[in-house]
This record gives C-alpha cells, sequence and structure tokens, in this order.
C-alpha cells in the first residue's frame, strides 16, 4: 500500500490561501482596535466629567471653582499641566482624595461656572472627548498631530462653551 502525503503544490496553494486571508483580516482588525482605543478615551473622559460634577455638587468646599481648564494627571504632556485655579492650587490636588480611581487617568477637564462641562482623555496615542466629538471616522481628519490641549478645544466647542476668564488655558 503507497502512502499518499501532501504534494509541495497543494501545501503552497493552502499557504497563499492563508496569506490572502490575513492580508484581508489584519487591516480590518485594527480598525477595530483603533475604534475601540477612541471610544475607551471617549469612556474616560464621560466619566471624569461625571465624577467632578458628583463632586462638585456634594463637597462645598469646591465653590472657588469657577471657570478655568484642569489636569487630572500632571502627565497630559501640554501646558494644561500648568494651569492652576484661583487659589494656585492645581485641580489634581483638589480631587485627590475622591478620585483615586479617575486621577490616575490622562484627563483634562473645562469647568465653568462651577460644573465641569468638557473633557479629553489619552489611551496610548488615541485622544477621546465628551462631549464625544471623536469618532472613528473623524478621528484621522481631526486629530492628526492634535494635542491633550486641542482635543479639549473640540469638546468645548461641541459643548458650546467660550473662555471669557484669564484662567482659562489650553
Amino acid at each position: 500500500m503507497k502512502k499518499r502525503g501532501f504534494t509541495l503544490i497543494e501545501l503552497i496553494v493552502v499557504i497563499a490561501i492563508i496569506g490572502v486571508l490575513a492580508a484581508i483580516l489584519v487591516p480590518a482588525m485594527l480598525g477595530f482596535v483603533k475604534k475601540a482605543k477612541i471610544t475607551a478615551a471617549n469612556t474616560m473622559a464621560k466619566e471624569a466629567v461625571e465624577a467632578v460634577n458628583s463632586i462638585l455638587s456634594d463637597d462645598n468646599s469646591f465653590s472657588s471653582v469657577t471657570t478655568g481648564d484642569y489636569c487630572l494627571n500632571t502627565n497630559v504632556g501640554t501646558d494644561l499641566s500648568t494651569v492652576k485655579d484661583d487659589e494656585n492650587v492645581p485641580m489634581t490636588n483638589y480631587l485627590r482624595d475622591y478620585l483615586d480611581n479617575v486621577s490616575a487617568l490622562n484627563v483634562a477637564i473645562y469647568i465653568k461656572d462651577g460644573a465641569a462641562v468638557a473633557a479629553a482623555s489619552k489611551n496610548g496615542r488615541y485622544y477621546g472627548t465628551y462631549p464625544m466629538v471623536l469618532t472613528n471616522k473623524n478621528y484621522d481628519k481631526k486629530m492628526t498631530g492634535y494635542t491633550m490641549s486641542d482635543a479639549l478645544d473640540l469638546a468645548k466647542a461641541e459643548a458650546g462653551v467660550t473662555d471669557n476668564n484669564e484662567n482659562a488655558g489650553g
């Protein structure tokens, strides 16, 4: 009885088919990964806004926080990390006791009249905003070469707020 195995041609055909499938699937999967990172960054920004608003409404000691850009992480790599509130204390110091989990995030917040109205967050090299103005479709057009400050400006524009205070940075 003669043993029959795969011929070299059959193996090459199978490898070629696998290569074509990989060439089709890898770019599609990268798109899903990018979309997931943008969505995660948008979610981080929204959660930060909700947490800050909860604190601002529950704690009277935050009444002096009126208008300006604040960072929940001083490693954002933009001038937002040096922006101070009216008492020259970084917003991070205000929130440290309240937001242990959120303060580790790479998030910048815009506060107007004692309420957080916009935020920008960074997930790796991907930015997210709240209100959510960044999607996978418009990300490359808007965010290529941008910074946290630029992302926050987009969110502020979407929220319909303007800087009317010399204290607001960005």
